[in-house]
């Protein structure tokens, strides 16, 4: 058993507007409440463009001239160079957002933004099943769908292959489920084959929970083979995609899914505390099952579904300035192509792995066919801690990441570096980060070529 811890202008917006229905089925709810519903009774039309720009100060008060934050607010200058997986760099049309206005939640303006923000977050899942914001980060989300489904003496099946996924047997255990576990070393990846066995040989299961991309281990699960297994079973299964949701394929109707979640703060690249969750018919019918289903509580998906769905009210803990930054990301990204980001991705990633292999770094993934896109694991120099490392990145070189010490088996010390959002992909970035890295590693007395490592990710990031 491992234990380890450590919008540009204007933009027809095909899902917003009742004269222009969509041509695909993205969440019938959410476009329903988009064109129809969000402000009916009211007098109010919001425009289904992009949002207004209504300044709150100039560069001075704002800080958008340079770089973003307000003067004198930070006493430690930030890093140069943000290469988390907790918290991608903001771009220019989501800080322009974010210094929108602010509106009460229930006013019909917000209501439509709302709708149409919900509408596009379905639209990258390419997903008709119901999609809700959560006013908070995608851990709620998954802790929600959790107490949701799983009721006394149930059986789950958890597939395991890094720290989050293990976290989820606790979880499902404590909730009231017979858990049985499918886990592999934090460097590898779920078989598909294996999910096919246990679920023959275990037709009790009706839950199942899979992590796409476990962030630390940085490496992913062929959910777009193991989630339709879990179909053919009749089980449900859940999908946390949080680092991957905008980075990576994430077909979660094609796929069968019937539980996904993403999140705001990592490929999207919007500020954090909203989750985004789709959720299946099917899913629905399981909660319904459960007499511990949350109600009456923050952590409830139903009280989401019926206060929105049903009632046309917001949820009034959301926020309204993190929701305008959501909606500018969401409605960059559907403008510039989902799968167009997603091939832009795998390039800088492999090419940022392939010139890391190059200088000498060792990557903690067992091979590059399992090794995520949207984020790449290294190890750190045998004889330095964590610690070490991370103070040398972020003191010498103005570099913030982060990073996991593993005491199962394998071990070893690494740091994670994230792939997400448009600014993280950017050629420049790649190799200012590659170098940085491999400049740290030398500074802890590795023997790189750090030249030739990054010849090779230009080569790659050119050629591509």
């Amino acid at each position: 058993m491992q234990d380890a811890r450590a919008v540009d202008d204007a933009r027809d917006d095909r899902n917003a507007e009742a004269n222009d229905p969509p041509s695909k089925g993205y969440s019938r709810r959410a476009v329903l409440q988009a064109s129809a519903g969000a402000v009916a009774g009211s007098a109010v039309t919001a425009a289904a463009g992009p949002l207004p720009a209504i300044a709150t100060g100039g560069p001075g008060r704002s800080g958008h001239s340079d770089g973003g934050g307000y003067p004198g607010l930070l006493r430690i200058p930030p890093p140069k160079i943000n290469a988390g997986t907790g918290g991608s760099p903001l771009t220019p049309s989501v800080l322009r957002a974010l210094d929108t206005q602010t509106l009460p939640v229930n006013d019909a303006a917000f209501r439509d933004l709302f709708a149409r923000t919900t509408a596009l977050a379905a639209e990258v899942l390419e997903t008709d099943d119901d999609v809700l914001l959560t006013p908070a980060e995608a851990i709620m989300c998954i802790e929600g769908a959790m107490r949701s489904a799983i009721r006394p003496g149930i059986t789950a099946l958890n597939l395991i292959s890094g720290l989050y996924g293990a976290d989820y047997t606790v979880w499902m255990e404590n909730f009231g489920a017979t858990v049985i576990e499918l886990r592999v070393p934090y460097n590898e990846s779920i078989e598909p084959s294996s999910v096919e066995a246990i679920l023959a040989q275990h037709p009790e299961v009706e839950f199942m929970s899979v992590v796409h991309v476990d962030t630390p281990s940085g490496t992913y699960n062929a959910i777009d083979q193991i989630c339709p297994i879990a179909k053919s079973h009749g089980v449900v299964s859940m999908v946390d995609s949080a680092s991957t949701y905008g980075s990576m394929p994430l077909h979660s109707d094609k796929w069968g899914a019937d539980i996904t979640v993403g999140a705001s703060q990592k490929s999207v690249a919007s500020p954090a505390a909203v989750g985004i969750i789709s959720v299946s018919d099917a899913a629905w019918e399981l909660f319904a099952k459960n007499p511990n289903a949350p109600v009456h509580s923050f952590l409830s998906l139903i009280d989401y579904k019926n206060t929105w769905f049903e009632g046309g009210r917001v949820p009034s803990t959301v926020s309204p300035t993190v929701t305008f930054g959501l909606y500018a990301a969401l409605n960059d990204l559907v403008r510039h192509g989902v799968d167009r980001r997603i091939r832009e991705t795998t390039r800088s990633a492999r090419a940022f792995r392939a010139g890391a292999r190059a200088m000498g770094i060792e990557l903690w993934a067992a091979s590059e066919s399992i090794a995520a896109d949207c984020n790449s694991t290294l190890l750190v120099p045998p004889n330095h801690t964590l610690q070490e490392a991370l103070d040398l990145l972020r003191q010498r070189y103005s570099v913030a990441c982060a990073g996991t010490t593993f005491t199962g088996d394998p071990a070893g010390t690494t740091i994670r570096v994230g792939h997400m959002g448009s600014v993280q992909i950017e050629a420049g970035f790649i190799l200012r980060l590659l170098e940085a890295i491999g400049r740290a590693w030398e500074d802890l007395g590795a023997d790189l070529d750090v030249r030739g490592g990054l010849r090779v990710a230009r080569r790659m990031l050119s050629g591509w």
